[in-house]
């Protein structure tokens, strides 16, 4: 029979700033996991196991938690309302993958379908702090109904700030760039190894 050793957790210490907060999705993506560990009442834990406690514990001063030994590495340890803010956090960073992971453990549910890009840290602690004690048990959406929320609140959204109309018109120029610019070098390329051929 295990025993389930009691683990310090911490308050964070510091706020992460966008950058920070991409830099933490960044980790999670290579090292990280998500899980409940409670299937009755589905108690999320976010997890990241690193060999270099440094990265776990800039992870602990912006995101709370605990750094604990196992066996020969260390992981930083997330639980309950804690990762739920950090996995909403870091959502939008990741690949489809992993949103595919925290999509099937409903950790996210308590946004109700609203897409965790469209909000502030400070909406998205609101929103979990708001939620009645009795939702934090199993009244979560399915999947697809989640996903069809947050892409409504996306289209509302979009409709009524200019701000981010302004934002997504910049990033679609952008990307328009970028594109412009990677088909630039194929042709050099493309041109370069027509040339060689030729010599």
């Amino acid at each position: 029979m295990g025993f389930r050793r009691k683990v310090d957790t911490h308050e964070p210490t510091k706020v992460p700033t966008p950058i920070e907060i991409a830099w933490a999705a960044g980790v999670y993506e290579g090292e990280g996991c998500c899980q409940n560990y409670n299937a009755k009442n589905r108690r999320c834990t976010a997890r990241v196991t690193q060999k270099d406690p440094e990265l776990l514990y800039r992870l602990r001063d912006w995101f709370g938690g605990s750094v604990v030994k196992q066996g020969h590495c260390m992981a930083w340890l997330a639980c309950g309302d804690r990762s739920r803010y950090f996995l909403a956090l870091i959502y939008p960073f990741m690949t489809a993958r992993r949103k595919e992971q925290v999509d099937r453990i409903e950790a996210l549910a308590f946004l109700n379908g609203l897409d965790p890009a469209m909000l502030s840290s400070a909406q998205i602690a609101t929103l979990l702090d708001s939620r009645p004690a009795r939702s934090r048990r199993s009244d979560a959406l399915d999947p697809e109904e989640a996903r069809r929320r947050r892409s409504e609140s996306v289209k509302k959204y979009y409709a009524t700030n200019p701000e981010y109309r302004e934002r997504q018109k910049l990033a679609a120029a952008l990307r328009r760039e970028a594109k412009r610019a990677q088909q630039s070098f194929e042709a050099l390329g493309n041109h370069q190894n027509q040339a060689e051929r030729f010599n």
